[in-house]
């Protein structure tokens, strides 16, 4: 039977925090006691490889920032967990965004020191090859810093910048995974794909890339002219000055205007060169049809991206175009994303079930082109992508034959 619907019960984080005596923090008359309930493993063997991991890394990572930390799954079942020698009395304190943001608490405990290695990945980032500020080589270390079990790159229109990220990962022991971000055609103006585990370019592929970038080089000419017009001359070369890949687009035009003075940041250049702005030029696009067949056809696993990102996405919008989407061969859907909120995930996630689809996620880093979404935990924290959804991902290419 062809479902593969795994990953929906998801590693679900809540927090219930305890304060007491002690000297952890910025206030030293006060240790938080963090409890954690991981909600849904549904595998067994998931459930033995995060107590294995807990039990490795507890007292290296959480030992000094935490006095307890209890994993128990839905059914109250204790997963793993770690007591200090010596425990103190302690009250309990409501984990309320009036409080302290749930998200925020989150982030404290598994932030870059702390967060328990190996367990999280980020399956959407861009690098210079596109519009991201990281080198291939850069972003994979930051990746392994992180303290994340897996990356992936997915940069806009290219797949230059995947060699040396796929060196520098293994020579890290990071697991990497080739991918590319596609714009396809739509009714509200464009949807993006991500292809995940592209191998080296097919003559199809890459003379299908070779064409995308031309129809790029074509549009910035045309966009230029437009504010040259309105008074902000731009040469190609101010552009092409902000970029050290072959993707170059609109993030490069933006940075330009703001280095000439024309605008003060580059969200105002986008009121110029954004979608309804009055430089804007719309692209020459592939219909979503070409595009997942694009990638499917290269042995890709084919997953809509951040389908809530736009204004107009509704949830009877969404499930019509992951019908129509699945019959071209989409396998997975984007819940987890730094735009999303809880509520577009849980949408997602809902819809993924109903389509047999699979699930992917990532932050969408962007370098310092972004600079309030961090690599693998998205804003503040909010997008903290489990290890479980890589290995349901691998597991349903196995089980089809194909490479991970």
């Amino acid at each position: 039977m062809d479902n593969p619907c795994w990953g929906h019960n998801q590693t679900v984080f809540t927090h219930t925090v305890f304060a007491g005596k002690g000297c952890i923090g910025r206030k030293r008359n006060r240790t938080k006691y963090i409890l954690i309930f991981i909600n849904r493993i549904s595998l067994a063997s998931e459930r033995k490889a995060f107590k294995a991991r807990i039990s490795r890394n507890a007292a290296a990572t959480v030992r000094q920032n935490l006095t307890f930390l209890k994993i128990q799954g839905s059914n109250g079942t204790e997963v793993a967990s770690w007591h200090s020698p010596r425990p103190e009395k302690h009250e309990t304190l409501q984990a309320s965004r009036r409080v302290t943001p749930p998200f925020t608490l989150y982030n404290r405990l598994f932030d870059k020191k702390t967060m328990l290695p190996g367990y999280f990945i980020d399956l959407h980032t861009h690098s210079i090859a596109s519009d991201g500020t990281d080198s291939p080589v850069e972003l994979v270390r930051k990746a392994a810093a992180a303290g994340l079990a897996a990356v992936a790159l997915t940069d806009h229109d290219s797949l230059s910048g995947l060699d040396a990220a796929e060196e520098e990962a293994a020579r890290r022991g990071l697991r990497f995974v080739r991918g590319i971000e596609l714009a396809v055609k739509d009714d509200d103006g464009e949807l993006h794909l991500l292809g995940l585990w592209m191998p080296r370019p097919s003559e199809r592929m890459s003379t299908a890339l070779a064409a995308i970038q031309k129809n790029r080089r074509e549009r910035n000419h045309a966009m230029l002219a437009m504010l040259s017009r309105m008074g902000m001359p731009l040469d190609m070369r101010d552009v092409q000055s902000f970029s050290r890949g072959e993707a170059v687009g609109r993030p490069h035009i933006a940075l330009a205007l703001r280095e000439k003075g024309y605008v003060q940041s580059r969200q105002d250049a986008f009121r110029y060169i954004g979608f309804r702005g009055k430089a804007f030029v719309p692209r020459t696009l592939l219909s979503p049809e070409e595009g997942i067949s694009l990638l499917h056809e290269e042995g890709a696993i084919v997953s809509l991206a951040h389908p809530c990102l736009s204004p107009w996405m509704t949830k009877e919008r969404l499930e019509r175009i992951l019908a129509m989407f699945r019959a071209y061969g989409l396998r997975a859907l984007e819940a987890y994303h730094s735009t999303h909120s809880p509520a577009h995930t849980r949408m997602c996630v809902e819809l993924a079930r109903k389509h047999k689809l699979l699930l992917t996620g990532g932050s969408d880093y962007h370098g310092r082109n972004k600079e309030n979404i961090r690599l693998g935990s998205g804003f503040g924290g909010n997008v903290r992508v489990p290890l479980s959804v890589l290995e349901h991902l691998e597991a349903y290419r196995r089980e089809r034959g194909l490479w991970v």
